[in-house]
């Protein structure tokens, strides 16, 4: 057999073989030479990046020495004042201190505003007495402040809004130096932003006041400019400790604008800039250097971001030529050196795959030799023989089963015959097909002849008859012709009227509406009692009965159709919704199939439905009447109804009315009372607020705690005492002696009232109590006052009876004095009578 080497394109497995070697080694060139662009990559990434980082913390010590410049001008005049204080031999005045600042002003040029906020008691003279004066504020406060004017001339004038101001007020409250940014400034014919540094002066821990100097923004512009000048720097951007843009290379409009403009998630950007560390932040098309810098004297930090192009960066990363060249030499020695060896091997495949390309298009009838070219071929060959009668057998086999001959023989070649095994089945599987068919054409007559039944019936169902007996007779009439039976009977189940449970209160029993025989029409009156016989048994079970073969010995059989043997005997029940309407009994000689039995069970419902129909009808004439005297009682009712729907509405409106009023007053307790629940374990389950702000604790430091907590530790047994008697069902009133938070105490007048539950147990216990404090303080003082009053009543008392015995021994003493005043006088008489 020739080959075909001759043939071109990659539909053969010699050229995919080739192709597929090829993209092979294709695909491991190009992942190669993406590695080492991968490696040159990262490698030169990592190196940029520590090179920005470097470059970065470069620019901020810059930054950090510039603004270190603009705080050496307030530490050396806040340096100059400490040193003047401490000396004690003097002292600077006001004057000298407008001196150095306006010299400040003179000596900087970069200084467009310099000035001291000081305290009312910061010099010994009283701010008073320099009220409106230079460098004073219309209060005298010395608040001096020189600034450069729109004509470039230094003016003084007080500073006078500094109190509302954070330069002030955060100097002060931290005693630290404060620096901030403020965005509109007047100065040089324009609004300029400006750099405020200040410095409180402390002296002996007393806070002075604060000494202030400003800096224009664009003092940084010579630094950004720098910046910009480097080519690999993408942009940079520092910002102030609260977010302000200060500075952005290339768009100095964002010049003072919040850092939101800019910055996504500004509040946590904003936490970045206040918290900053040196760190490196990568994304898609940018590296950026981030860095804090510190503020000199303060604890506030700015952050300065430095970034630079990726792109910029790896424009130096390239590919070597000269290892591409290589590979694919590698790769044209490889194809040719396999390109020969396929050719040789591919020579009797090819033979074998013509071959197999003939049984392919269904021809069997081929012959085959044996390839002897090296065992491998030699076996495939033999294979090739034995396909080839395995199929011939086949092709036998299966022209079998398309005659028709489904009891052709076919032996398996093996267990794993597959293909033998799936025709064996499909002959199997058209023998099973070819007597379902004939199954299925029965079945469809049995279906067709159930639908056309149920049709039929429908329709006679449907009729208006003008008493249930005609309507009976019709049905059983047509059912026992289309059944072919020979004998039916039709029982309609009769009832005593409902009470309102929906319980019978008379018997029930069947009764024989209509029954047939032979095609002749029967009058039998006849009734069946429920469980009495067949036909009462089908009424109780409401199941289908079926019997044949019944013994011709079985001469009584308690049916509707008397005594009459039958062979074959079914009742169905007419059942709607398991409620019981009625028995159908039909005998025939022959036996009654199961598909007939099935069109009986499903036309029961129908009839059931249409029994129901006509019997509730009838049932609807006579309630129609009962109705009309039980609408004439109820409106009767319903007037009685709408005298008491008119008091129990007023009932109602009185309740509400006494409800809205018990509302006021629980509010009003909630005001004028401290009020606290508590379980009967004594545990606090609810407090007011006024409770809780007149213990000063907090509700969820309460709730949950026992009553003890508010109580002194001696007053614990006294307290379960009380409780006691209150869980016995008694109020409590008197005074109480509580605990406050903060540990004095505080008296209340309480009254505690258990609440029962409708089993009259304990459910709570309400506390309503009044702060008395007050009027215990009162009553010790009054007391306090009454021990003192007595204490004077006792001495005075002692002092009267002291007097009284002074009075009684002057007394006495006047008397002797008289007595001998009268016997001195007695003895110059009787002297002057002896000396005449």
């Amino acid at each position: 057999m020739k080959s075909n080497w001759s043939e071109s394109g990659i539909n053969t497995l010699f050229a995919r073989i080739i192709l597929l070697t090829l993209v092979s080694l294709v695909i491991t060139i190009i992942i190669l030479f993406f590695y080492q662009n991968y490696n040159r990559k990262q490698s030169l990434m990592a190196s940029e990046k520590a090179k920005l980082m470097e470059m970065s913390k470069k620019y901020e010590g810059q930054l950090e020495k510039k603004i270190t410049s603009f705080t050496n001008v307030i530490d050396n005049f806040s340096r100059f004042y400490l040193a003047t204080e401490n000396d004690s031999t003097q002292s600077l005045t006001r004057s000298q201190i407008v001196s150095l600042l306006g010299g400040i002003i003179e000596r900087h040029d970069n200084v467009v505003g310099v000035g001291t906020i000081w305290e009312p008691r910061a010099f010994d003279s009283p701010n008073s007495a320099y009220t409106a004066q230079l460098g004073h504020d219309q209060t005298g406060n010395f608040v001096p402040y020189w600034h450069i004017s729109n004509s470039q001339k230094h003016v003084l004038e007080p500073y006078s809004t500094y109190y509302v101001e954070d330069f002030y007020t955060e100097a002060r409250e931290n005693l630290t130096t404060y620096i901030d940014v403020v965005t509109e400034f007047p100065y040089n014919d324009d609004i300029q932003s400006v750099i405020m540094i200040s410095k409180p002066l402390v002296h002996k821990g007393n806070f002075l006041g604060v000494v202030f100097a400003q800096y224009p923004l664009a003092s940084f512009n010579n630094f950004f400019e720098e910046v910009a000048a480097d080519n690999t720097v993408l942009d940079a951007t520092l910002f102030s400790h609260n977010g302000l843009i200060l500075k952005k290379t290339g768009s100095p409009e964002l010049t003072g604008k919040e850092g939101s403009t800019i910055l996504n998630n500004f509040q946590s950007e904003l936490e970045n800039i206040q918290n900053a560390q040196a760190n490196l932040e990568e994304s898609n098309d940018r590296l950026e250097a981030r860095v804090p810098v510190n503020i000199p004297g303060t604890d506030q930090r700015w952050q300065l971001r430095v970034a630079r192009s990726k792109q910029t960066i790896l424009e130096n990363a390239y590919y070597d030529p000269g290892a591409l060249i290589l590979v694919i030499i590698l790769l044209v020695v490889i194809a040719a050196s396999e390109f020969y060896v396929l050719k040789k091997l591919f020579a009797p495949l090819n033979e074998l795959a013509n071959t197999a390309g003939v049984l392919a298009q269904g021809n069997t009838d081929v012959n085959q030799r044996v390839i002897k070219r090296g065992r491998e071929l030699e076996k495939l060959s033999h294979a090739f023989v034995t396909l080839i009668n395995y199929l011939q057998n086949l092709t036998q086999f299966a022209q079998e089963i398309g005659k028709g001959n489904y009891k052709a023989e076919y032996r398996k070649k093996s267990d794993q015959d597959d293909l033998g095994s799936t025709l064996i089945k499909l002959r199997e599987n058209f023998e099973q097909a070819q007597n379902k068919e004939e199954e299925r054409k029965h079945e469809d007559e049995k279906r067709n002849w159930i639908n056309v039944g149920l049709a039929k019936f429908n329709e006679i169902l449907h009729r208006r008859y003008d008493n249930l007996e005609e309507l009976a007779y019709n049905i059983i009439k047509e059912l026992v012709d289309y059944v072919d039976a020979n004998q039916g009977g039709l029982f309609l189940y009769q009832s005593e009227e409902k009470d309102e449970s929906g319980e019978e209160k008379g018997e029930s029993y069947l009764e024989l509406m209509a029954a047939i025989a032979y095609d002749e029409r029967k009058y039998m009156k006849k009734t069946v009692n429920l469980g009495e016989g067949l036909v009462g048994t089908c009424a109780v079970e409401q199941k289908t009965i079926y019997m044949t073969d019944i013994p011709e010995d079985y001469i009584e059989i308690t049916s509707g159709l008397g005594d009459a043997p039958p062979t074959n005997l079914v009742l169905i029940p007419l059942v709607v919704k398991k409620e019981l309407y009625g028995v159908v009994e039909l005998a025939s000689f022959y036996a009654i199939p199961e598909y007939k039995r099935e069109f009986l069970e499903r036309l029961a419902d129908s009839m059931a439905t249409t029994l129901s129909a006509s019997q509730v009808n009838e049932r609807t004439a006579k309630l129609l009447e009962k109705s009309k005297k039980q609408a004439e009682e109820m409106a009767a009712q319903e007037e009685e109804m709408r005298q008491n729907l008119e008091e129990l509405t007023a009932t109602q409106e009185d309740l509400e009315k006494k409800q809205t009023e018990l509302e006021a007053v629980n509010r009003l307790s909630d005001i004028a009372f401290q009020k606290a629940e508590f379980n009967t374990s004594a545990y606090f389950t609810y407090i007011n607020d006024n409770f809780a702000k007149v213990m000063g604790y907090e509700k969820n430091e309460l709730e949950g705690k026992h009553h003890h907590k508010l109580l002194d530790k001696t007053k614990f047994e006294e307290f379960d005492t009380m409780w006691n008697t209150i869980l016995q069902g008694n109020d409590y009133h008197g005074q109480m002696k509580w605990i406050r938070k903060s540990g004095d105490f505080v008296w209340n007048i309480s009254t505690y009232a258990p609440v029962m539950d409708k089993n009259n147990e304990i459910e709570k216990i309400i506390c309503m109590s009044y702060d008395i404090s007050r009027v215990k303080d009162l009553e010790e003082k009054i007391n306090s006052i009454e021990k003192q009053l007595n204490d004077c009543t006792g001495e005075k008392q002692k002092l009267e009876n002291d007097y009284q015995e002074l009075d009684n021994q002057y007394k006495v003493t006047l008397n002797n004095l008289r007595k001998e005043n009268d016997n001195l006088k007695e003895e110059l008489n009787n002297f002057g009578k002896n000396n005449v």
